[in-house]
């Protein structure tokens, strides 16, 4: 997939469209990243842990030295500088900037890190067309860096923790939604033909985001559909033991801004 990226001065303070770029925001162990890969697309991850970074860095040498994996490692904050992160003993998936969520269970080490804001980051290595975000306590933060963005994703997927998400997204734009609930993620195979970039063969684990774009496995509705679900959803947590610690991640789509993206087909 070659990199068609809208340049021109009309697109705005120094953003640049990549329609074959995903940010994968909340890399943890790289099960996500390897998904975008297979389908062809460039990587821009950024964790927080640095040990995680490490590991991925190694796991995943050989798209690094290819120039199709860029790992970033930083805290996703509301402006550039250094943070404090709290990386959960036991439970890496529970490590956050927050103290109350990344000491929960066997505690947490405090540590300092890089930190970034999205729009930051995206001035610096473009605006991808798909941003998946997946950080404990941050995810509001995450979304509410593309505001001043005159270009924004196509499609942006965060952590169903809050009703504010699909709020500032609708008010940039984002009329699509959708409730995937992960629990569903592993039972998901692969649409033959793709309809986002190659068609491959790929197992979900559990944990894993799952499809994203045209192939999520979830019906596509309005923002009032979106919070009724979350509503049910939380509702089902709540009363049902079975699903207590269940989650959804919650899709949107902005059809406006696909003027900014042509996709390459995949070859």
């Amino acid at each position: 997939m070659k990199d068609r990226a809208d340049t021109s001065a009309s697109a705005g303070d120094s953003l640049r469209a990549c329609p074959d770029l995903i940010c994968d925001v909340g890399m943890h162990t790289g099960e996500d990243t390897e998904f975008y890969l297979k389908k062809g697309f460039r990587v821009l991850a950024v964790e927080a842990n640095p040990a995680l970074c490490a590991r991925n860095a190694e796991q995943f040498a050989e798209p690094i030295a290819q120039g199709r994996l860029t790992i970033l490692h930083t805290c996703v904050a509301d402006r550039d500088g250094v943070s404090e992160f709290h990386v959960n003993r036991t439970v890496t998936e529970w490590s956050s900037a927050h103290e109350h969520l990344g000491a929960r269970g066997g505690g947490a080490d405090r540590i300092e890190v890089p930190a970034r804001a999205l729009d930051s980051v995206f001035r610096e290595y473009g605006v991808p067309y798909y941003l998946k975000i997946d950080i404990e306590g941050s995810d509001d933060i995450a979304i509410r860096a593309l505001r001043p963005m005159p270009i924004r994703p196509v499609y942006v997927s965060y952590e169903a923790s809050s009703f504010a998400g699909a709020a500032l997204l609708f008010g940039m734009g984002y009329t699509r939604f959708a409730v995937a609930r992960q629990r569903e993620v592993p039972q998901i195979r692969q649409p033959d033909p793709a309809r986002e970039g190659l068609s491959v063969e790929h197992r979900f684990v559990q944990g894993s985001s799952g499809p994203f774009g045209k192939e999520v496995a979830a019906p596509w509705g309005t923002i009032d559909d979106c919070v009724r679900e979350q509503v049910i959803w939380r509702h089902l947590q709540r009363n049902n033991p079975g699903q207590k610690n269940e989650w959804a991640d919650i899709h949107a789509f902005a059809p406006g801004n696909l003027r900014f993206f042509q996709p390459t087909p995949a070859s």
